[in-house]
Formats: C-alpha cells, structure tokens, sequence
C-alpha cells in the first residue's frame, strides 16, 4: 500500500516549498508510523508524540524537527487537513512501544557489557572526575 501524507494545495495554504518537503515526504511519514499519527486532533499532543518518536529514530535533526514543529505550525497543518494514511494508536499503546523499545535496547547493551563483546571498556577515572564523585559519596580526602 502507497503512503499518502501530507496537504494538498499547501501553497495556496501559506505554507513553503521547505515546509512541504518536510509534512509531504517519507521521513515524515515514517515518523507517523512510529508515532501511530494519522490526522491531527490535538495540535499539542500530536506535536509531542511526534517530536518523541523522532526521539527514538532521530529520523530530523531533534533540535531541528522541534524547531520547526511549534504549535502554531501543527495548527497551521491542522487547519490545512494534514493527514497520513498510517494506523494510528492511543498514547498508552505509543507508550508501551517507547517501552519495550528501551527495553530492548537495554538488554542489548546489557548483553553486550555482561559478554564483554568489546563496547564497553573500563578506563580509569582522571584524578578529576573521581574528586568529584568522592563528594558525592561523602567521602571527601
């Protein structure tokens, strides 16, 4: 099935040609079908489940995508009918997906140290960083 995404007519809607290539191409799309966003019925909670599951994927630049993403632009595609032909999800099933992704990311770097496959490597600690955490400990010298 094609993915069809973004406004039609967005010229004529106020919105630029940078605009359009970002809510009318496939890496948008792509983080519609992680965020399980097809339309946008609340311009602030689509806002942050968008910039969360571009978060996880960093599929834009995050400091960029946030940027770009104000609520007045989510509004501006809203009244625009921005849409995506994507599933879409409630926010607890978005939720427990962010949550066995961690997960499973976790276990792999827990796998990975536990196996000593070579990721992780003790280093001594400069003089420093171990002044440092020695306050935190409470163990100052």
């Amino acid at each position: 099935m094609p993915l069809y995404i973004g406004v039609k007519n967005g010229i004529d809607k106020g919105f630029t040609e940078s605009d359009l290539n970002l809510i009318n191409g496939l890496p948008f799309g792509m983080i519609m079908m992680v965020a399980g966003l097809g339309t946008i019925k609340d311009v602030e909670k689509f806002r942050l489940r968008v910039l969360e599951a571009n978060f996880m994927n960093e599929i834009f630049n995050k400091d960029q995508l946030r940027k770009k993403l104000t609520i007045e632009f989510v509004q501006q595609m809203k009244d625009a009918d921005w849409s995506c032909n994507v599933g879409t999800q409630t926010k607890a099933a978005f939720d427990k997906e962010i949550k066995r992704r961690l997960y499973e990311g976790h276990k792999y770097d827990f796998r990975d140290w536990i196996e000593s496959r070579g990721k992780y490597h003790v280093k001594p600690l400069p003089e420093e960083a171990k002044q440092v955490l020695n306050t935190f400990n409470g163990s100052e010298e």
